[in-house]
């Protein structure tokens, strides 16, 4: 039996309960003096998915505490659940400026998430995802994460289903404030994650004015991936002056397995568009979908 008062932020849980969720347990004192936060959400199961995003304004300088916790059946299941959040700021609430001054990416391969730090004054988006979910094999598994934010000043935190895209536009301001690798070229721009992130998102970027850029890329040699475009091989077509989340793959392996990633790509120039494969659904607001700069 399980019993929770909000105000303390105590509870109690059997011991042998305790053993069947956690690993581990670490003494600590209760910082009375912050806000306490908490929020139950679902991970969301495709590309198109609406997806919960919490917002928040800040109003003076604070230490901001954010922790994800997902409500894995039981400690000891093979755990090859990956999952993250990302922080951006909100120029005055219009959602076209986003992460022009803060774009935290925070990733994790576990049941675990943490970040602390300061943020200034503003308005922000926070959006936990995973794409472990998003294969068809796994639309029976339990989804359900707890977002905690503790804070030194109080926060009003509002919860909103928006569409896939905006999670990639977080991520993709993300990349001059996070350690990406990058290659670049007079009409086209790619990058990808590095070793530091838990999952490899590769974004490609077309900065002709007139061309379409044609990217195929082949991951066939891989093992032990999930791929959010449900295929190893891919062929997109981006608009000039576009940019777009081609894939982001996550880890399979258990603990005996060894994982491998690789990928090969080609690209050209075409004056006609052509269409993506697979299919990206633009008019659902697939994650996916291609992005003004």
């Amino acid at each position: 039996m399980i019993s929770f008062h909000l105000p303390s932020g105590a509870f109690w849980i059997s011991w042998p309960v305790f053993l069947q969720f956690f690993e581990s347990i670490t003494i600590s004192s209760y910082a009375s003096d912050y806000y306490d936060i908490r929020e139950v959400a679902k991970f969301t199961q495709s590309s198109i998915e609406p997806i919960p995003t919490f917002h928040f304004h800040v109003s003076k300088t604070s230490i901001v505490d954010i922790s994800l916790l997902y409500h894995r059946e039981k400690r000891r299941s093979d755990d090859r659940h990956t999952q993250s959040f990302v922080l951006c700021d909100v120029k005055d609430g219009v959602s076209t400026y986003i992460g022009t001054k803060v774009a935290i990416l925070q990733t994790h391969r576990g049941s675990f998430t943490h970040w602390t730090g300061s943020l200034s004054p503003g308005t922000y988006v926070l959006i936990p995802f995973s794409t472990s979910f998003w294969d068809e094999k796994n639309h029976e598994s339990i989804r359900d994460y707890t977002l905690v934010i503790h804070s030194k000043i109080q926060i009003d935190v509002y919860v909103i289903n928006e569409p896939a895209t905006l999670l990639a536009d977080c991520l993709i301001a993300t990349v001059p404030q996070e350690s990406y690798i990058k290659n670049k070229h007079n009409d086209f721009n790619y990058y990808a994650t590095s070793g530091q992130c838990s999952f490899i998102m590769f974004i490609a970027e077309n900065l002709s004015s007139n061309y379409y850029l044609n990217i195929d890329i082949d991951m066939s040699d891989s093992v032990y991936i999930r791929n959010s475009r449900q295929s190893y091989i891919t062929h997109d077509c981006i608009p000039p002056h576009q940019k777009q989340i081609i894939f982001l793959v996550e880890w399979t392996n258990k603990r005996d397995q060894i994982a491998n990633m690789s990928y090969v790509y080609q690209t050209s120039f075409i004056k006609q568009s052509n269409d993506s494969v697979p299919t990206i659904n633009i008019d659902q607001n697939d994650f996916h979908s291609f992005r003004n700069f």
